[in-house]
């Protein structure tokens, strides 16, 4: 019986990679042109979502998008890793009863019957997030562990039903933090966590506690697959940094910036008499107007915002 050490390739240090999602409706050449700015960056992997949901209305339809995407990433050396289900919008929990599986199950045959062919294929991510939702979000401190303790046993029967389906592919779970990893370390062959947070002393701890995991895993490779969420989280110098420094292969949030949480419109942009570079944007979200500010270091960072 194979083992995670007969699976990997490797301690995935190289991999370069971006989140970015295949969409309906995008020819393949348009899929192209997009992947074309990823290897001009000579980035080598791509993350990217499939919905069960979506497969279910229309599995022909959506392998057919699948096929094109991973296609385009194969025809430019670019390696993937496919997200199974996604952990985010859980606002509420049942266990799954016998139906349900057995739909979990046929989505799942007909992914990796699909993909599992392609060179190109890193591994599979079961789950992205799946404690990072509204369901644990808004619970009370004393509600807190049971819920989680009901998503985590969900988490691992997910896990070990792609184990099953495919016994060969390196398995990982992109976990919202570095210390939600031990919830699958027994169940995986890669570690990985996603790295939001603001401040030096914040990240340098979230890879001391993924390289801590690992060492007692026996030394499985970690990588770091959401990262660098420029405006909202890291810088993206300071994340490469620490990438670099404990070895740790990572996928940068987004390729494309297209306003997921939210459109931003650039105004205009001048220059004020301080030095100071400005780029006005327009967040339809809040529904401000943001001023963004560029300038000496001690600037650096700084916000201001006006209604419009």
């Amino acid at each position: 019986m194979k083992d995670w050490k007969d699976r990997i390739k490797g301690d995935y240090r190289d991999l370069r990679g971006v989140c970015h999602n295949p969409k309906a409706g995008q020819t393949k050449e348009e899929m192209a042109q997009q992947l074309e700015y990823a290897a001009r960056l000579n980035l080598n992997a791509v993350r990217f979502w499939m919905s069960q949901e979506e497969w279910e209305k229309n599995p022909e339809a959506y392998e057919k998008m699948l096929l094109d995407f991973t296609d385009s990433c194969e025809e430019k050396g670019i390696g993937i890793m496919p997200i199974f289900w996604n952990g985010n919008f859980i606002e509420d929990y049942t266990e799954a009863g016998e139906e349900e599986w057995k739909k979990k199950r046929s989505y799942a045959e007909a992914i990796i019957r699909l993909l599992k062919p392609k060179k190109g294929l890193l591994m599979w991510d079961v789950f992205n997030e799946p404690f990072c939702n509204t369901y644990l979000g808004s619970a009370s401190p004393e509600d807190y562990p049971r819920k989680k303790e009901k998503l985590a046993k969900d988490l691992r029967k997910h896990c070990e039903l792609i184990r099953e389906l495919d016994p060969d592919t390196p398995v990982t779970v992109g976990h919202e933090l570095s210390s939600h990893m031990d919830s699958t370390s027994d169940l995986v062959d890669v570690l990985s966590f996603h790295d939001y947070m603001p401040t030096r002393s914040r990240m340098e701890a979230a890879y001391q506690t993924a390289v801590q995991l690992s060492e007692a895993e026996g030394g499985k490779p970690i990588l770091n697959t959401e990262t660098g969420c420029i405006g909202r989280a890291n810088p993206y110098d300071l994340e490469l940094e620490m990438c670099e420094k404990y070895h740790c292969g990572f996928f940068l949030f987004n390729l494309m910036i297209e306003g997921f949480w939210g459109k931003s419109t650039v105004l205009y942009t001048r220059t004020a008499q301080s030095g100071i570079r400005v780029l006005w944007l327009r967040c339809t979200v809040s529904e401000e107007t943001v001023a963004i500010t560029e300038s000496l270091p001690e600037e650096t960072g700084k916000a201001m915002r006006s209604r419009r």
